[in-house]
This record gives structure tokens, C-alpha cells and sequence, in this order.
């Protein structure tokens, strides 16, 4: 816990700072229709599961998540990046090795309104561990992909619909194949100009492919983040997140995890 206090302490700490050095010009508008976002939370937490727990779902083992996102001009296409690095705990080569570190993802998507405050989004996701072992996670290369659909209806309250299907692609990642539905509610306070208090809650349920699944069917979250919008396309975004995973012949307690994070980013 002294470990997520750190960090957000750090965070607000690093929102000053660049509050007090950012230009006092105007924002200027992105001009390459890139993002680019660095993520560091003190665990990594995915539809429940802390992906690189060994003792358990609250252990803080850190993730440094760079991401970079390309949107086409003129269009509502985006092609982008996102990868998955444990910086501390003793399991992190074993992770790599189970084809669950080093995550290397890319993704494809496109939304459109179809009616009033409506946005439906497709989203194709690859999910690539290049460094897995055969011995461990029973293939190399581990791979898997996803395509989602995603139905958003925006008011006082954003309420979204995702349904998706997760699909290992070598037969030794079967027990990985599901559909995966999830409902998401979230809310935006603006608190003055540039800073925002978002708060998001979701909840999801698997439907795997394969029989004798019993752990990490259903899940459960919610997010609270600070969003802090600052001159040059620049963002400061500290978070802090609960989730919820059912967990076979675990307490509720035990199936709780918990996770301070910061992102920051630019659009260029």
C-alpha cells in the first residue's frame, strides 16, 4: 500500500510541476493525429485478474505501459499500440516465460454514430507474447485475437455495451477462448477548466469455449481518475482502481485487487 501512496503522491506532485512550466499559450491543435501515452500503475489489472500476482490478487507488482495511437485524417480510423512490462516482483521472468509479460499488443478501430448520442465502435485487437516459451506456456509466440464491438450512448451518464471474443490462436491457449461481455457506466465532472474527475464502473461475464473453467468468469471495477489537460496537447491522468474476480475456493476478500496508476501523454 506504501507503494500506491508513492505514486500518487508523485503524480499529483508531477501535475504541478507541469502545470507551473507549460507555456501560458494557447493550446495549439494536434497536427500528425498521433497520441502518445505512458502508463505506470502499481499492478495490472484485465476483466478482474491481477495478471502478475504470484501470491495473490492484491500483490503490486508494478506495469509500465507505453502506448502510441495513429488516427487517420478525416477519418474515424485508429491503428495503434500498447504493451505490458512488470517492472518489480521475483515472478517477472516467469511471467515472460508463461506467456504473460512482455505483452505486446496492436490494435485496428473504427466508430461511427448510427443515431443521436449513439456511437457504435469495431475494434480488432492482437495480443502478441514474443518471448513465451513452449515448455511453460506450451506454445512460442504465444497469440491471441480479438474483435469487439462496442455500443456507447452518451448523456448525463455514458453508458457503453462491449461484446467481444477472445480467441487463442494455437491450440495450446484453448482454455483461453471465450466471449466476453461487459457492461460500462461512466461519468465526467468537470471541476474548472482542463480538469476533469472521471469515474468508471464496469462489469463483465466469460463465456469460455472449453469446460472446467471455473476462476475469473465473472468480474467487476471501478476507476476514479483525475484528468488534467494542460497546454501543447499535453495530459497528466492519476487513477486509482478496485476490482472484483471470482476466484474457485477463495474468500471475497482474495478476490479483490487493487491498483494506483499515472498516465501521461501527448497529441502531437
Amino acid at each position: 500500500m506504501k507503494l500506491v501512496f508513492r505514486l500518487l503522491g508523485l503524480s499529483i506532485a508531477l501535475v504541478g510541476v507541469l502545470v507551473s512550466v507549460a507555456p501560458a499559450a494557447a493550446q495549439e491543435e494536434p497536427s500528425l493525429g498521433l497520441s502518445a501515452d505512458v502508463g505506470l500503475s502499481t499492478a495490472y489489472l484485465f476483466r478482474g485478474l491481477n495478471v502478475f500476482q504470484k501470491d495473490g490478487q492484491m500483490d503490486q507488482h508494478m506495469l509500465l505501459a507505453p502506448s502510441l495511437t495513429y488516427s487517420v485524417a478525416g477519418t474515424a480510423f485508429q491503428v495503434g499500440y500498447w504493451g505490458a512490462f512488470q517492472l518489480n516482483g521475483d515472478n517477472a521472468s516467469v511471467n515472460v516465460d508463461a506467456g504473460l509479460g512482455a505483452e505486446q499488443d496492436i490494435f485496428l478501430a473504427y466508430s461511427h454514430a448510427i443515431a443521436e448520442n449513439l456511437t457504435l465502435a469495431e475494434t480488432l485487437t492482437f495480443y502478441y507474447y514474443p518471448l513465451a516459451k513452449e515448455d511453460i506456456a506450451g506454445t512460442d509466440h504465444a497469440l491471441f485475437v480479438e474483435p469487439m464491438l462496442s455500443l456507447t450512448w452518451a448523456s448525463v451518464v455514458d453508458v457503453s455495451m462491449r461484446i467481444a471474443y477472445m480467441h487463442g490462436v494455437q491450440d495450446a491457449l484453448k482454455m483461453g477462448r471465450y466471449t466476453y461481455l461487459s457492461p460500462t457506466v461512466s461519468k465526467t465532472i468537470e471541476v474548472s477548466s482542463g480538469i476533469g474527475i472521471v469515474g468508471t464502473g464496469f462489469a463483465g461475464y466469460k463465456l469460455f469455449n472449453e469446460d472446467g473453467v471455473e476462476s475469473n468468469v465473472w468480474d467487476a471495477g471501478a476507476t476514479i481518475a483525475v484528468a488534467v489537460d494542460l497546454p501543447a496537447g499535453l495530459y497528466v491522468k492519476p487513477s486509482v482502481s478496485l476490482v472484483w474476480t471470482n476466484l474457485e475456493s477463495k474468500d471475497v476478500g482474495e478476490e479483490l485487487g487493487f491498483c494506483g496508476a499515472v498516465n501521461v501523454g501527448m497529441a502531437l
